[in-house]
């Protein structure tokens, strides 16, 4: 997937490395999502890294939502500083996602009874490396539905 962005007359926005997010929920159906770092040429803009997930409809109770398999290193920070997690509506009861990395539990994105942000508990910087996962676990949910989660890391 190409995307030119003119920068000036004579720059290009150029995507580099591009990652599959699958989404392996509801019933095992797969569908896939691109994350992309951009640069320009060979010089980098910036360090940031972005990750973008996106799940349509009811959220499925106790399952794997998505997995992230790490192509080029990056690391996403303690406390996930400029991340944003957020569902279509709110929830009837307090929904926890588990962040997990390579089946080990890294943190935890909360949205309160009522709120239609999430709250990250994210204790420690964990750098990714080429072949590591980050999923995304859902526990029981109730109403819950349409969740958009962009995780902002450092490459």
């Amino acid at each position: 997937m190409g995307i030119f962005t003119s920068y000036t007359p004579t720059t290009y926005l150029l995507p580099t490395d591009t990652f599959i997010i699958e989404r392996i929920a509801n019933g095992g159906q797969t569908y896939s999502i691109q994350a992309q770092y951009m640069n320009f040429g060979n010089a980098v803009v910036s360090n940031t890294y972005d990750i973008a997930m996106g799940f349509t409809g009811l959220l499925p109770s106790s399952q794997t939502l998505f997995v992230f398999n790490t192509a080029t290193s990056f690391s996403l920070p303690s406390g996930l500083p400029g991340s944003h997690f957020t569902l279509q509506n709110a929830p009837n009861a307090d929904i926890t996602l588990t962040l997990n990395k390579n089946n080990t539990n890294v943190g935890f994105i909360v949205f309160a009874n009522g709120s239609v942000t999430g709250s990250p508990t994210f204790p420690s910087t964990i750098s990714y490396t080429s072949g590591d996962e980050l999923k995304v676990i859902t526990n029981t949910v109730s109403n819950a539905q349409t969740v958009a989660l962009t995780f902002k890391g450092a490459k």
